[in-house]
């Protein structure tokens, strides 16, 4: 399973291995292929999603870009700086 971010969404895609010589070819390459998307900042993975998805490459989802934009959400609510008494803008 790979993620790939473009723009506002993540694209999901699973890869499979041609061996050399399997198709007539020379040499082995990977073949992608894709399963779906969900936008960057998902704090949920969607089930249609899940229900095409395997439960390794789910906790991948998860792991990788579920709980990854959950952290971030509680580091920028975390990491807000209050206003200090006779500051600047006082």
């Amino acid at each position: 399973m790979h993620a790939k971010k473009r723009n506002n969404r993540v694209n999901l895609y699973r890869t499979h291995y041609v061996r050399k010589g399997e198709k007539g070819n020379t040499h082995g390459y990977n073949t992608p292929e894709f399963v779906g998307s969900l936008p960057a900042g998902s704090k949920v993975l969607p089930s249609v999603l899940a229900a095409r998805l395997t439960p390794a490459e789910c906790e991948f989802v998860m792991r990788k870009i579920v709980e990854h934009s959950q952290r971030r959400m509680e580091g920028e609510t975390s990491t807000a700086v209050p206003a200090q008494p006779g500051g600047r803008d006082a």
